[in-house]
């Protein structure tokens, strides 16, 4: 199963990085306010530890949940602008398997046969990464380039 689909959107949305592991806080009607990459268990000189996070977190909601909320609400703004279609010079997007073969492509030529991976760095795969390079074994996906799923998948799983 692949994680949520604006999770790699969503961390630059709220701090303007990313990264795993990934964190986020959503309200009760599951809309996200805040969020961040890697928390230590405890603080440390340079980094803020998990708990503290939480008791903050906890905090601000008590203290300041219209400011929260007013957070939520711009992270949602960001995400719909980033997530927007946009198409050069046509009315409609391109089919979904076109575009779904173009981005096997790309993925499948970035492959590193030696060591695995994607590129040079990091050599984890995103969860869109993850999520594209089973596709084609689902059927719904590209058959170019899909000489490297099966090999593709088993490295994502090794991880």
């Amino acid at each position: 199963m692949c994680d949520h689909k604006d999770g790699e959107k969503l961390m630059p949305a709220t701090s303007g990085g990313g990264g795993w592991p990934m964190s986020v806080w959503l309200t009760p009607d599951l809309k996200p306010f805040a969020g961040g990459t890697y928390f230590p268990p405890e603080d440390g000189v340079h980094r803020v530890g998990f708990r503290t996070v939480l008791l903050r977190i906890a905090e601000q909601w008590k203290e300041n949940k219209d400011s929260l909320l007013e957070s939520s609400r711009k992270i949602l703004e960001a995400l719909q602008h980033v997530s927007e279609i946009r198409v050069r010079g046509q009315e409609s997007p391109p089919p979904s398997k076109e575009v779904m073969a173009t981005c096997f492509q790309q993925l499948s030529n970035s492959y590193d046969e030696d060591y695995g991976g994607f590129s040079k760095s990091p050599k984890f795969p995103s969860p869109g990464q993850s999520c594209l390079a089973v596709e084609p074994l689902h059927g719904a996906g590209s058959t170019g380039g899909a000489e490297h799923t099966p090999e593709l998948s088993h490295r994502i799983t090794e991880c």
